[in-house]
């Protein structure tokens, strides 16, 4: 039951990024996606790898986090690419 319960957390959480990143695409509007959200997700990913890292965590768990993180990057980077110049 918890590794269904981890799996089912892994696609919820994953898959609701690639709405936002398909819009993005598509519109190439960013003007109002907040930056600071992604970044701290970002950041969380990192921690969250780094926790897997030194607890020898299962690999299902360190799969769901770098896909998390390598979403996240690429939503920032569509955050800077398509960004109005100040």
């Amino acid at each position: 039951m918890t590794t269904f319960l981890g799996v089912l957390t892994f696609l919820l959480l994953n898959c609701s990024t690639v709405p936002q990143i398909l819009k993005t695409i598509k519109t190439k509007q960013v003007d109002d996606i907040s930056f600071t959200a992604y970044a701290l997700a970002t950041f969380g990913f990192v921690v969250a790898l780094l926790y897997c890292w030194l607890t020898a965590a299962p690999i299902w768990l360190v799969v769901n986090y770098t896909v998390g993180l390598v979403l996240d990057i690429f939503m920032l980077i569509l955050l800077f690419k398509y960004r109005k110049p100040l």
